[in-house]
């Protein structure tokens, strides 16, 4: 079952109330840039930085979610099916650094300012444009990628961006 824009919305109200930090990224955070939802998503992509592990945790634990968590990524799910996909940064220099379950990326700590999004009248902190080029231009959905590669960007900080897949 994907996880729907209602999960969504809860999710991350919940994080804004316990002052959680983080930007939504892929599918959703594109969604977010287009002001409205285009498909349905098998889940939502958050980044957060490392000081707020033990509050996620928390969090997902009061909302009934199973975690699984390796390194600095987090899976979230509740149902058997509704996935959240946490990746929690660690700072290395002027850099942040993501350990997915998939891949290693490490992008200038700059591009974590959050943007804002909407789906409907929902707002809420969508990646930069930089991190959504990267994520997106993967994505299984090709309406995503064609959406990414339009993106503005700052092509000297998006040059900066490493990713190496495990």
């Amino acid at each position: 079952m994907p996880l729907g824009l209602e999960d969504m919305k809860r999710f991350i109200q919940v994080l804004e109330k316990n002052k959680v930090k983080y930007v939504v990224h892929a599918g959703y955070g594109l969604d977010g840039l287009r002001g409205k939802l285009t498909r349905e998503h098998g889940d939502l992509d958050i980044l957060s930085t490392q000081q707020y592990t033990k509050k996620i945790h928390k969090i997902a634990e009061e909302e009934g979610f199973e975690i699984r968590q390796t390194g600095t990524a987090m899976k979230l799910e509740k149902e058997g099916s509704k996935l959240i996909d946490i990746g929690l940064l660690e700072k290395e220099g002027t850099m942040f650094v993501s350990r997915g379950f998939i891949a290693e990326t490490k992008f200038p700590a700059v591009l974590l300012k959050p943007q804002k999004g909407r789906i409907n009248d929902f707002e809420f902190n969508v990646a930069s444009n930089e991190l959504l080029r990267l994520w997106g231009s993967r994505s299984k959905n090709k309406n995503d990628r064609r959406f990414a590669q339009i993106l503005d960007v700052d092509e000297k900080l998006f040059d900066k961006i490493k990713r190496r897949m495990y």
